[in-house]
């Protein structure tokens, strides 16, 4: 049984994490911001925030930075300081990418390496057709859909395959006719990490579906 959260209709640029460029790294992060704000008009049916609070939660996985955050209760929300030293830190490596790794401070290193490479390395920004934010695998194409699949620890991302002629006859009752799914791989998706979609699904008109993964 799954859930579907939204079919991806737009992806940006892979995010190497190249750190001989710092340049790229600014340039695709400035390029997932577009992006994000660009989708402005499809607002997500769970955020009450703004699309560049959106964007700062997305890349350092909504996760807070406060120590006594991470010691307490591990994963909670990021808070408005944490955004605030993200926006900062996209800030410094756009104006001063060469030095960065050199002149920032321990703060906004250390939020670079435990928090911005681990969450964004090789993956990809993608929007959905109801506005979702999130970053996946980059193989990632619009068109592909994110399910939550009972049973899954994170949301995944599924490419609508015709199923075999010789499958027909074993397409699961309830499910979507005649259509397989391949896995394209593991998801982040901003307000969906914490199981709300699946808590407020009644009020979304969402029901699970059987699907069939080949």
């Amino acid at each position: 049984l799954a859930f579907s959260v939204s079919k991806i209709s737009k992806v940006g640029q892979q995010c190497s994490f190249n750190l001989e460029n710092l340049h790229e790294i600014a340039e695709v992060m400035d390029g997932w911001r577009d992006l994000v704000k660009q989708s402005g008009g499809m607002e997500a049916p769970l955020s009450s925030v703004d699309r560049e609070e959106l964007f700062l939660r997305m890349v350092i996985g909504d996760i807070s930075l406060e120590p006594e955050h991470a010691e307490i209760i591990p994963g909670v929300a990021a808070t408005s300081r944490d955004l605030d030293l993200v926006s900062r830190l996209l800030n410094e490596m756009r104006r001063d990418a060469d030095h960065f790794l050199i002149n920032s401070n321990a703060t906004l290193q250390l939020l670079f390496w435990e928090r911005l490479r681990p969450v964004c390395s090789r993956q990809v920004c993608f929007v959905t057709d109801q506005g979702f934010v999130g970053l996946g695998p980059a193989e990632l194409t619009p068109g592909d859909e994110v399910f939550i699949v009972l049973g899954a620890a994170v949301p995944l991302a599924l490419r609508p395959r015709p199923a075999p002629e010789a499958n027909y006859a074993v397409i699961a009752p309830g499910s979507r006719e005649m259509t397989v799914w391949e896995l394209v791989g593991r998801c982040y998706v901003q307000d969906v990490m914490r199981g709300e979609l699946v808590k407020q699904r009644k009020g979304l008109g969402l029901d699970p579906e059987e699907i069939i993964l080949i």
